[in-house]
């Protein structure tokens, strides 16, 4: 974590802006409206799991979980973006042509995994990884006749990605977020949702 705030650091990041006490930075992400009230089940039943007694260690968890949140709609939002525009450019076959070279044999290899072991049949999109999407939007070909009109410049698709991927990583293998990451998070989030949605 140290590492990744002066990684942040560097990029100009103010450290002020999350270095409050938890619950002065839970009040203010309540206020900005970045944070979202737990599910009904939990409140109806309460947590499956035991919370812990380290106030740190619960505002980790809730920190986590909101991030995972946000990580799986963007996902979901960039890739229903992505099938549609391409779809509509390309045809709905895209997947076949427009891939960078192996991808389309990887996404097709999930989706016929899933598929054999009874789970539902998607789109070959939804079978794409968090790592696939900057080689699609940022293929030559797609980026010159699609992308570019949404995103502008291709070092911002890539520096948000790239700031969003360590991020991802802990809040999908179930290792604590920082402060830092959940501020950072909400706004390459937010800009990209901005670029797709315009």
């Amino acid at each position: 974590m140290a590492a990744r705030a002066d990684f942040y650091a560097d990029l100009g990041f103010d450290a002020d802006l999350t270095d409050l006490p938890t619950p002065a930075f839970r009040e203010a992400a309540e206020i900005a409206d970045i944070r979202s009230e737990p599910p009904s089940l939990v409140e109806s039943y309460g947590p499956p799991v035991p919370s812990s007694s380290a106030t740190n260690e619960e505002a980790a968890f809730a920190r986590t979980n909101e991030a995972h949140d946000w990580l799986q709609r963007l996902e979901s939002h960039l890739r229903q973006f992505i099938d549609v525009q391409m779809t509509r450019a390309f045809g709905s076959q895209w997947p076949r042509h427009r891939l960078p070279n192996g991808m389309y044999d990887r996404w097709k290899k999930k989706k016929d995994d899933a598929t054999r072991s009874g789970r539902p049949e998607f789109a070959p999109v939804a079978y794409a990884d968090f790592t696939d999407y900057i080689p699609v939007i940022m293929r030559k070909d797609n980026w010159r006749q699609l992308f570019k009109g949404y995103f502008g410049r291709p070092e911002d698709v890539r520096e948000s990605f790239q700031r969003l991927r360590p991020i991802r990583l802990d809040t999908m293998h179930a290792r604590p977020i920082s402060q830092d990451d959940e501020l950072l998070l909400y706004v390459e989030v937010k800009r990209i949702m901005r670029a797709i949605e315009s």
